[in-house]
């Protein structure tokens, strides 16, 4: 089973803060417009989208807007961003979550001359102290303003492109704006803000990186289609990934879409078999894609030649790599040898996969496949029906 999704655009936020969690400890990185100083070769080349396209970085670097001004209900507002990085938290106090995000912030910049901190309630003044006493007197709460007129969504909100309280925006003690997002999927980066080891460029960096690989399966997703048509060819698909390819050559999504595209072009598909045997070699650790290979030549419907004895190997690494307990490698490994008319051994795995499998959707996927390989309705090397679980998420 497949072991991995790609999709042509998905959300940004939570994956970058990853990201950034895993680049933390690396040097600052600049943005595009200096493609010598750390950012890999993929960010900065024709695929490598503009830093504006991206809600998350807008005014990522840029000047902060006036700091927001209303009736104080809590503490001493800040009066100016010199100097001090500045953390702010847009909230409604008709958005009960948002008591959390409060104490949380009133704790981080606790006995700190380098941080300080606003909360600005956009909501009403009445609603806003009720809010804040329900937390009662052991709660910490930072300086907190209301601006009950909400201009500062035309200043910060909109700006930036936040439509969802509560929200933070970091400013740095230069004045400009550092990060911004969602106060629900910023809890990983406000602790390396606090603890002075984020680094925004290398942010950027980041998804300059990563809007560069979309744009990359996006556009050897537009021209299949025209191949498909008749409007173009498989070489002028395999162009673009062979160039994505030297610019990110441990990238291995692109080895594997390049491995689909020449796999599913039935004059390239020994080209396909002489590729893939060099990406066994070549990426002999990953297991998701050794697993990625063998599950596309035993599930794409469209396959003109089948090599299971390709799909076999690849399989038996992967789930070597795996310890034989991944449910998804197991049930690639029982579709191998299913097709290969070796019911015995299919059935041996797949009943393999089920006891490692979870009680969701992907576990529907599972056992309906072992039903199908013991009901009978089904011959042994004929291809299972597609099983769409009912549990599964839509895409």
């Amino acid at each position: 089973m497949a072991g991995r999704l790609i999709l042509p655009t998905i959300a940004l936020g939570a994956t970058l803060v990853a990201v950034a969690t895993a680049a933390a400890a690396q040097s600052d990185a600049p943005t595009n417009d200096d493609p010598k100083n750390g950012i890999p070769p993929i960010g900065t080349s024709r695929f490598a989208p503009p830093t504006s396209s991206f809600r998350e970085l807008r005014m990522i670097g840029e000047a902060s807007p006036p700091l927001p001004t209303g009736p104080t209900v809590v503490g001493t507002p800040p009066q100016s961003l010199d100097g001090v990085r500045t953390i702010l938290l847009f909230w409604s106090p008709f958005v009960p979550a948002t008591s959390q995000h409060l104490t949380t912030l009133a704790r981080s910049i606790d006995g700190r001359d380098d941080l300080q901190a606003l909360a600005i309630s956009l909501g009403p003044e009445a609603q806003t102290r009720a809010f804040l006493e329900a937390l009662g007197d052991r709660a910490p709460k930072p300086a907190t303003i209301v601006d009950a007129d909400e201009r500062s969504r035309e200043t910060f909100l909109d700006p930036l492109g936040i439509s969802i309280l509560p929200a933070v925006v970091v400013i740095d003690e230069d004045g400009a704006v550092m990060y911004h997002g969602n106060a629900k999927e910023s809890a990983m980066v406000l602790g390396q803000i606090v603890s002075g080891v984020w680094k925004p460029k290398r942010y950027i960096a980041d998804a300059l990186e990563w809007g560069a690989r979309q744009a990359v399966l996006g556009e050897a997703n537009r021209l299949q289609g025209l191949a498909r048509r008749g409007q173009g060819t498989t070489d002028d698909v395999l162009a673009v990934l062979d160039e994505a390819a030297a610019l990110d050559p441990e990238n291995e999504v692109f080895q594997v879409r390049k491995f689909d595209v020449l796999l599913l072009d039935p004059d390239r598909v020994d080209d396909a078999y002489r590729h893939g045997r060099e990406l066994m070699e070549r990426f002999p650790r990953s297991s998701l894609t050794l697993n990625d290979l063998a599950w596309h030549v035993v599930s794409f419907p469209n396959v003109t030649e089948r090599d299971l004895d390709f799909a076999l190997e690849a399989s038996r690494r992967s789930n070597a790599l795996q310890g034989w307990t991944n449910p998804s490698h197991l049930d690639t490994l029982a579709r191998v040898h299913w097709l290969r008319g070796e019911p015995e051994d299919a059935v041996h795995w797949q009943r393999q996969a089920m006891s490692h499998a979870a009680d969701s959707w992907f576990g529907d996927d599972v056992r309906e496949n072992l039903r199908v390989y013991t009901d009978g309705s089904l011959a042994p090397g004929e291809m299972p029906p597609r099983y769409v679980s009912p549990r599964r998420p839509a895409r």
